[in-house]
């Protein structure tokens, strides 16, 4: 089953690295689904079910959801790129973040699903804080772009 780092909910700076078993705290409803979702597993897994959760993390990579900051980014980098717009507007980038290429998490799952261990969580990140500055940063220097197009909300 995929899980998802939002069934954490909030966490503090110095709670991390969080580790698979901490007590899950979602604040949205998609991480409280998905923690019902794990809670499910774990119940079938004691029925004798073979089922494994990958929680994933932070996903970076091609046509990602607008609902993720990379997903915004991106279609805000495009929309510049085609003169739909001039700016790009974003949150604060202060957050720090587990980031993990889509083909990394993908070659996670795989081994989660072929080696895991029945009833178990496994995280599926990179293991590396990274600043979501640094990850706009990034973008902008794949797309030749300067950063006074941004206009960074700090509320």
């Amino acid at each position: 089953m995929i899980g998802s780092a939002a069934e954490y909910g909030v966490v503090r700076l110095e709670e991390n690295p969080i580790r698979e078993d901490r007590v899950l705290n979602p604040v949205s409803i998609y991480g409280l689904t998905k923690a019902w979702q794990t809670q499910l597993a774990g119940y079938y897994a004691s029925s004798g079910v073979d089922v494994v959760v990958a929680r994933v993390f932070n996903l970076d990579g091609p046509r990602l959801s607008e609902r993720l900051f990379i997903g915004r980014l991106q279609k805000q980098i495009a929309e510049v790129l085609a003169c739909q717009k001039t700016v790009i507007e974003l949150g604060p980038l202060t957050a720090i973040r587990d980031y993990v290429s889509t083909d990394e998490a993908a070659d996670q799952v795989l081994a989660i699903a072929e080696h895991g261990e029945t009833g178990r969580v496994y995280h599926v990140a990179s293991g590396l804080p990274v600043k979501m500055r640094d990850i706009l940063v990034r973008y902008l220097s794949i797309h030749k772009l300067d950063a006074s197009i941004v206009h960074e909300d700090l509320i």
